[in-house]
């Protein structure tokens, strides 16, 4: 099996990582806390990794908050042996697939897991951007395949543009709304079920807020797609009723018929 160094594997989402391939690949896990480290590995059956496995590791993965992903490729990507592979799953790949200069004796692919850390790869989206690969690809995308992920694969700027849609002005909507229900409060005597739901969400997001944030920041598509979206709802605004329930009609049976599945 494969030598594989789950970096941040202390993290909710290395954790998923090793629990997932721990039969598939000969897992070790390293993060900033060694005690944690050390005791996470015992606890999940893995090994510890310590300087020294860094040079012999045939996959290393980085799995740690996004503003610290290329700082870590950056250090330790050098380090690397002839032909492994470099894998980080950051949420946006510009400023880091493009700003990484990658050693040519190693193989480095992007990835984008399209789901948190609860649950499992089963039925779940991941992106794989190939940035500079020669052999691993196949491997990954049958490994990823073998868990029951659905796998794209696209170049890193593809990638940020869907994910403008996907993330940044969902995100953006969300987080608005969720600024504007905060300074409107109202008891909960008069909640409605879906306004009940839609409160419910937003303590769901608690956890993920920061990234969500961070995506707006680093996406490098977000003023163009937050533009596109605020022109719409100032037009939106300004149109009369019966114009207004026909645009809505016509674009909510457009998504009927796109995504009915």
């Amino acid at each position: 099996m494969y030598k594989t160094i789950i970096v941040g594997g202390t993290g909710d989402m290395g954790k998923l990582i090793c629990e997932t391939f721990k039969e598939d690949l000969d897992v070790y896990i390293s993060s900033r806390d060694p005690i944690k480290a050390k005791k996470m590995a015992e606890d999940l059956g893995v090994n510890y990794a310590d300087n020294e496995d860094f040079k012999d590791a045939d996959i290393i993965i980085i799995s740690v908050p996004i503003d610290e992903t290329l700082s870590n490729c950056k250090k330790i990507a050098p380090q690397m042996k002839k032909n492994a592979l470099l894998i980080e799953i950051s949420s946006v790949k510009t400023g880091i697939v493009d700003e990484l200069e990658t050693p040519q004796h190693i193989e480095y692919i992007s990835i984008h897991p399209l789901f948190g850390p609860s649950g499992s790869f089963k039925d779940q989206n991941i992106i794989l951007i190939p940035v500079q690969e020669k052999k691993w690809l196949g491997f990954l995308k049958e490994l990823l395949e073998k868990k029951g992920s659905n796998i794209s694969v696209v170049d890193y700027k593809t990638h940020d543009k869907i994910m403008s849609n996907v993330q940044v002005i969902h995100h953006f909507s969300y987080l608005c709304l969720g600024v504007f229900l905060a300074k409107n409060p109202i008891s909960s005597d008069f909640f409605t079920r879906s306004y009940k739901k839609t409160i419910d969400s937003f303590k769901n997001y608690e956890d993920n807020l920061n990234i969500m944030v961070e995506i707006q920041k680093l996406n490098p598509y977000t003023d163009e797609v937050r533009k596109q979206f605020l022109d719409l709802v100032e037009n939106m605004s300004k149109i009369d009723h019966q114009e207004f329930k026909k645009v809505i009609f016509e674009s909510f049976s457009k998504l009927q018929e796109t995504y009915n599945d």
